[in-house]
Order: C-alpha cells, then structure tokens, then sequence
C-alpha cells in the first residue's frame, strides 16, 4: 500500500480519455481513478472511454472533443485530460502548432485544454500522454510516441502541467518489455492495457502528480 497524502483527502476530479481510463477489459472496480476514489474518499467523474480518439477526424466512440461537454458542472479541484493512443491507431494527422483544428492531433488537445479550462476555471488542469508503445508508423507516417510529443509541446505551450508517460523511467511503465507487459498487462502481447497490478503499480505515481499538483 503506498503511502497516504493528506492533501488529496476528499477532493474532486473529473477526467476525460480513453481505455487508459476506462481499463478497457478490466472491470473499472480495479482502475486506478477508482483505486484513488477510494482511498482518499475523491469524488472521481471518470469520462474514459475505450477505443475514444482526442479528435473528431473519424467518429469513434463519440471523440472527446465532443465528450467534454457532457462532463458535470461541479467545481472539481482537478480536471484531466488522457489521450491520442486511439488518434494514433485511427491515423489521425498531427497538425500544426497554434491552431485549434479538432481533426488534427495538435488542435484537438488545444481545442480540449482550451474548453476545459473556460469550464472549469477554479480547476487544477493536468494532461497525460500515452505510453511509449514502440511499433511502427502508421498510414499518416506518425508513430504513436509522435501523439504523445504533440500533445506534450500543446501541454508546453499552454502551460499545462503534462504527465510525460514516454518517460517509461518517470511513470514506471515499461510497455516495450515483454517482462513487464507478462506481469503487469491484461496479456503478454498487450501494448496499452494494464491489469489488477498494473493499475496498482502506477497508483502511487498519480497520487503524487496531483498532490504536487494541489501543491503547487
């Protein structure tokens, strides 16, 4: 069990992503936002949803840059945005720096940092890129690291604290190493998705960005 941060006691966070949220096959008892939901009595609104790309370039899973809207009115203390691992596998074209075209990678994150931050002023704003995956290019050329470092120069632009997740040191997930993903995905060949013990071994790493987060 990681240690308790008392700062995190009984606040609010609202989260939009993807399966990195939602815990894809996992059953949502076992993710981390409800790890965290309970340990420190956090009102978590959790908006992943599996499968769901930052962009609306193709319609999966009702894109987030639609999805935001649906998310509550409730004054949370912290909002979180996860996100561009689907916009990788739908070959969605990064975009250029600046703009807020939300069939683009770059403009979907702007568009999203910019919308989140009007609605929830009094919020703590944090991001989260996806995990480095290796692999290959896809039919736009990108790899999906290419979607995590769009999003972390948006993040850097719009200064927005950004959860560097291709990092593989710094978030302690290591997706490219058959060793790791054996014992800690939902199974050997998964690239994304933890499991049980893989949501447990990054929750003390949430539970300080955000307590640094508050802090701050």
């Amino acid at each position: 069990m990681s240690e308790y941060i008392e700062i995190l006691k009984g606040i609010k966070i609202n989260a939009l992503g993807d399966s990195y949220l939602e815990g894809d096959k996992l059953e949502r008892q076992y993710t981390w936002p409800r790890l965290i939901a309970e340990k420190y009595g956090i009102e978590f609104t959790n908006f992943g949803k599996n499968g769901s790309t930052m962009s609306n370039y193709v319609d999966t899973n009702k894109p987030m840059v639609e999805r935001w809207r649906d998310m509550p009115d409730n004054d949370p203390d912290i909002v979180m945005l996860e996100g561009g691992r689907n916009d990788y596998n739908k070959s969605v074209p990064l975009g250029e720096d600046g703009t807020m075209d939300t069939k683009t990678m770059k403009g979907a994150a702007r568009y999203l940092l910019t919308e989140l931050k009007k609605k929830y002023p009094n919020a703590k704003l944090i991001a989260m890129t996806c995990w480095e995956v290796g692999g290959k290019e896809n039919a736009a050329g990108n790899m999906c690291s290419d979607y995590g470092r769009a999003l972390l120069s948006v993040c850097e632009d719009m200064g927005v604290e950004c959860i560097n997740a291709l990092d593989a040191d710094s978030v302690g997930v290591y997706m490219t190493d058959p060793a790791f993903r054996e014992k800690y995905c939902q199974h050997a060949n998964d690239i994304s998705h933890l499991n049980a013990e893989g949501m447990k071994l990054v929750l003390p790493m949430f539970e300080k960005r955000f307590a640094k987060l508050l802090a701050d």
